[in-house]
């Protein structure tokens, strides 16, 4: 087809294709344009429904001029097959944007009033779109909005019987399944099953108000992110889209109380109750109708009058009279709630996402947040965040002093405070991987470290003392002492459930160590001085009124979605409340990346998989396939692939966290993390047969790194971190023994042995910076070198032992390495920048190196990686929880 013409339209290139023909790109050669060329497949060219069916797509669209609308400009036939001749809109999708996640409330409106426009004009036109989904709408670079592919629309005649539109035969309860316009005669869905209207889910004909419930659902998902109706089948989408409630709590809160009612109206199932007319939910995008319920002051009963007359139905009434309520009983001095978002400087990106990302300051007017490596402080009446002097490495888990005259947060094995106004930092004193920190009035921190308890130290500095103990297997972090004094709150991890998901609210008294547990399945908490408790569940906020005297817990309601966490690593949540009511979070943003090849000179080769939410990418020993994890909606699970043809599956099924994979010797088996039942490493065959078996059970999160020449695995734990060995098949336990004789503190991570087995690199902090360093293996302590220069991360071997990869903060770099007569490197040399690559997060590799040299790596070409990196401030916050609360 790519080369051929149709009538003056030369082909150039292929765009896609779906269930009625192929869209290519082809140039007008009679008047000097681009345009895109819809020809009907050769597998349906001799089927006269078919042909019938893409003929009227063409006068539909033919009747249609909208600038929201794309263009048709001809019909052509050429050898046999036909072919519309379309307007060439650029730009993605609607279901390309989405996959960031949900826009802003601004932003959805804008789109929400250009597609309402664009269905409104067909409307008029007798013409019904039938398929209005996400993939039908693009979004040009200037904000136009084009809705495409009238494909399954039909002129209304209104002169004609209903049932002439299913060619002039009646439509009864025994026909109407396969006369439906949402079902063919062989049974193939023409519309996408998630935004169907009720009526056409159940074979019925669809009209105006089908297109209108479409419209609700695309709306629904671009304000929060999510489906309105979602399964795993078609079948069990299309019964949720009779019978499955509607989630409005998803909508975001600044949202128009006026268009979430008209929202709703929209995915009313009757529709004798829905919205009659898309256009009335135009003018409610624009407020008109806010303008038109506006009473003169001394005026309210006129006004619903003047409203009435405005609306012209008894459906907009009672919203108008339900938004003027609303408005006459906000008490006139009432608080304003606004939003702010920060963005992290160019350049920088959230790092250490396992521990607090973001703090506020008490008053609210300072917020501290860890990105690139450091600490950085944005003043909110300042226009960017500042790196903070002296914390410019290694800086994690902020948190301000209770007068907000000091920041804390860890690095390099230390607890460590700098004045918010500027000074050097202080060593407070030494933490072993804490998670989470509170400081309280009469200045002393509280801090969890994990199977250690909670700790407490004065911040004046001296040495820790525990204060709450834990059961051998338990975890507990981010500790808050309530107004008592006596009674900590913090969230614990039982023994052996392994996932942060399933963690406990728990309060404890210092002195009688009783401890009561609030909410199972949640984590990381607050006591507000409102008297509410907040904590979090899978990336939403609940609020519940708390009786602390008696630790007595009332109805829970969600307050704020979508808020970034640790993930399995830690049961961290990315929120900070301030004392003066501020929320501050980073927002949640699933990032669909492309596995990629990149040559050592930077060269990419793209590999034809399907984007998705990849991490901890690594290729088999012979390079042909590759083994990676992909989240979905909190979910993890291990997937399979031929990075040649870019066919991946599922190899893990459990609903559960299963992560970092690595291949065995010889590729049979795949060994990766999971929390199935406890946490652990597990091991599987790699073509999916025969079950998961157990390897080692672990207190806490554990990953493997690679095998010894004997065959033992070397892998971490992750509240040591100490790194061991295993022998996998023997039932013999781990070697209890870390490889690494050091202080807590070195944090030694990151183990990668060299082909031959006799060398081992790693990530450490032992010189105050996070730098890669080898050693003999497996004599460890015969002696070590730092092959990088300033900070490194994250290192692995060429194939042939010969270099060492790390990436530093800028760059992926290398280093020649010579071990014969003794150990020697070179400098290190950058090989490509990692600007276009996604590196941070919870786990330290996100990259691989094939046998050929070639790297494998995540790629965001969206640039939503970088837009990730935000801070979402909520001014006034307590105002927006009393409301959401009230009566709870």
């Amino acid at each position: 087809m790519i080369g051929t013409s149709h009538g003056p339209y030369e082909v150039t290139n292929k765009l896609g294709e779906g269930g009625m023909g192929e869209v290519y790109l082809a140039r007008d050669t009679k008047l000097g344009r681009s345009v895109a060329l819809k020809v009907i497949s050769e597998a349906v060219a001799r089927d006269p429904e078919r042909i019938a069916r893409f003929e009227r797509e063409a006068r539909a669209l033919a009747a249609l001029n909208h600038p929201s609308i794309a263009a048709i400009y001809g019909l052509e036939e050429h050898e046999g097959r036909q072919a519309i001749v379309m307007e060439l809109v650029e730009g993605p999708t609607l279901a390309d944007r989405l996959i960031r996640g949900p826009l802003s409330v601004a932003e959805a409106m804008k789109i929400a009033r250009q597609i309402a426009s664009a269905v409104e004009a067909a409307h008029k036109a007798g013409i019904i779109h039938r398929d209005l989904k996400p993939a039908n709408i693009k979004v040009r670079p200037d904000g136009t909005v084009k809705v495409l592919d009238f494909g399954l629309a039909r002129a209304l005649d209104p002169s004609r019987p209903r049932e002439a539109e299913s060619g002039g035969r009646h439509v009864t309860p025994e026909t109407k399944t396969v006369m439906s316009p949402a079902v063919t005669e062989v049974g193939v869905i023409l519309g996408t099953a998630a935004y169907m209207s009720p009526e056409q889910a159940r074979g019925e004909l669809a009209d105006e108000q089908s297109d209108v419930w479409s419209f609700g659902c695309v709306c629904y998902e671009m304000l929060t992110g999510r489906r309105a109706f979602k399964a795993s089948t078609v079948a069990e989408t299309m019964a949720a889209v009779l019978r499955a409630d509607v989630d409005w709590t998803a909508l975001p809160v600044g949202l128009s109380p006026l268009v979430r009612e008209f929202l709703v109206r929209c995915l009313a199932r009757d529709p004798a109750e829905r919205l009659h007319a898309i256009g009335d939910m135009r003018l409610a995008i624009e407020g008109a109708f806010d303008r038109a319920v506006a009473p003169a002051a001394g005026a309210r009963s006129g006004g619903r009058r003047v409203a009435a007359a405005l609306l012209g139905s008894a459906l907009l009434v009672a919203v108008a009279a339900t938004a003027f309520v609303w408005g006459a009983a906000r008490p006139s001095g009432s608080t304003v709630v606004s939003r702010l978002q920060m963005l992290v400087p160019p350049g920088q990106h959230f790092y250490f996402n396992g521990r607090h990302l973001v703090a506020v300051s008490p008053d609210a007017t300072m917020v501290a947040y860890t990105a690139g490596l450091g600490l950085w402080l944005h003043r909110l009446d300042d226009l960017e965040g500042r790196p903070v002097p002296g914390a410019e490495l290694e800086a994690r888990s902020p948190f301000f002093s209770h007068d907000g005259q000091s920041i804390g947060y860890y690095a390099a094995g230390e607890l460590r405070r700098v004045p918010a106004n500027g000074g050097a930092p202080v060593t407070i004193g030494r933490a072993v991987n804490p998670w989470g920190a509170s400081w309280t009035a009469d200045d002393v921190i509280y801090y969890g470290q994990g199977p250690d308890g909670i700790w407490r130290l004065p911040a004046s500095g001296g040495t820790g003392e525990r204060v709450i103990e834990v059961q051998p297997g338990e975890q507990a972090q981010s500790p808050h002492l309530l107004p008592d004094g006596d009674s900590l709150l913090f969230t614990l991890l039982p023994a052996r459930i392994g996932s942060w998901n399933r963690a406990q609210i728990v309060v404890q008294s210092i002195s009688s160590g009783d401890r009561t547990v609030l909410v199972s399945g949640a984590r990381d908490a607050r006591y507000l001085s409102t008297g509410h408790l907040v904590y979090a569940v899978n990336g939403v906020l609940f609020a519940a009124s708390l009786d602390v005297s008696s630790r007595q817990l009332g109805p829970a309601v969600a307050v704020a979605r979508d808020i970034s966490d640790g993930g399995n690593v830690t049961g961290g949540v990315h929120y900070d409340i301030a004392a003066s009511g501020a929320l501050v979070y980073v927002p949640r943003t699933s990032v669909a990346l492309r596995l990629t090849w990149v040559d050592p000179n930077g060269v990419e080769t793209a590999i034809p998989a399907e984007p998705r939410p990849y991490r901890h990418p690594r290729v088999s020993p012979d390079g042909s396939r590759i083994a990676v994890e992909v989240e979905d909606a909190g979910n993890t699970d291990i997937w399979v692939g031929d990075q040649r043809r870019g066919t991946f599956s599922r190899l893990t099924i459990e609903d559960d966290v299963d992560s970092d994979p690595i291949w065995s010797a010889d590729g049979s088996r795949i060994v990766f993390s999971s929390v199935r039942g406890a946490a652990g490493l597990f091991w599987m065959s790699a073509d999916g047969t025969g079950s998961a078996d157990l390897l080692t059970n672990a207190t806490g999160g554990v990953r493997a790194f690679g095998w010894t020449s004997d065959g033992r695995l070397l892998f971490e734990e992750l509240q040591g971190p100490d790194v061991r060995l295993l022998s996998p098949g023997s039932g013999a336990a781990p070697e209890l023994k870390p490889l690494f004789d050091s202080p807590d503190y070195f944090n030694e991570v990151l183990p990668a042995l060299s082909p031959d087995g006799r060398w081992l690199a790693y990530q450490s902090t032992e010189s105050g910076q996070m730098a890669i360093y080898v050693r003999p293996f497996p004599d460890v302590s015969a002696g070590r070198w730092e092959v990088s220069e300033g900070s490194g991360f994250a290192p692995l071997w060429s194939h042939d032992g010969r270099q060492i990869f790390y990436r530093s903060p800028t760059s992926l770099m290398a280093v020649s390495i010579r071990t014969s007569p003794t150990f020697g490197t070179s400098t290190p040399r950058p090989l490509f920048s990692l600007a276009d690559y996604v590196l941070a997060g919870t786990r330290g590799i996100r990259y691989d190196v094939a046998p050929d040299g070639r790297f494998l790596m995540l790629k965001d070409d969206t640039g939503v990686s970088a837009a990730q990196s935000r801070v979402i401030v909520v001014q006034n916050w307590f105002t927006e929880l009393e409301r959401l609360t009230a009566g709870r």
